[in-house]
């Protein structure tokens, strides 16, 4: 059953869920969200986009993506790169883990308290600047090859879409992993954890 863990497991928790969680909700600013000049307002958008941090094993703790200026994230970012991404526990399903259970209790729904609202199912929602990465630089490779690994379909996606790649640069992040209230965490106290922290993988 989980319990109650210390604030260095919880940014542990924070570390494990950027390493073995393999897709979010990337929330943007947009400015005339339904293309009809709703009094210039700006609305949050949400949409889901997969992600890696690094290949299994070596998580960074920044969450890198794949994708194009055709995407409307993608153009909402570059004019407001002030950007969010939320992620659930109860999406793991990653090869990174050698999982042979269901699923957490704590995610599962059900009538004995199992739902992925549940404080015990535990979210993160990492909050940064949306930076696309130059292209030819070191950080591009291994952002390329870590997402194609953990997201092979990515490498035979269309060759006419201009694809890119880029990142969260973390300003902070905020957590919930059990009763209590949710943390946040500086980028230095966030990146400043071990996503190999056993504390976290051994209730799985």
């Amino acid at each position: 059953m989980k319990t109650q863990r210390c604030i260095t497991a919880k940014v542990a928790t924070a570390r494990w869920m950027a390493q073995n969680l393999e897709w979010g909700t990337l929330s943007t600013l947009r400015t005339d969200a339904n293309g009809n000049g709703i009094n210039g307002d700006i609305t949050p958008f949400g949409n889901t986009y997969s992600f890696s941090d690094g290949p299994c094993g070596g998580g960074t703790g920044t969450p890198y993506f794949y994708g194009t200026d055709l995407d409307v994230s993608w153009n909402e970012a570059a004019e407001n790169p002030m950007v969010s991404f939320a992620l659930s526990e109860a999406s793991l399903t990653s090869d990174c883990v050698n999982r042979t259970d269901d699923g957490l209790s704590a995610c599962v729904i059900s009538a004995s308290g199992g739902d992925p609202e549940a404080p015990p199912c535990a979210r993160l929602t990492i909050v940064g600047n949306f930076t696309t990465i130059p292209e030819g630089t070191t950080e591009y490779t291994f952002a390329t090859k870590s997402l194609f690994e953990r997201h092979p379909a990515m490498a035979h996606w269309p060759t006419d879409h201009a694809w890119l790649v880029a990142k969260i640069d973390v300003q902070y992040v905020w957590t919930i992993d059990f009763y209590g209230g949710a943390n946040v965490f500086t980028a230095d106290q966030y990146y400043g954890s071990n996503s190999s922290d056993d504390e976290k993988k051994s209730e799985l």
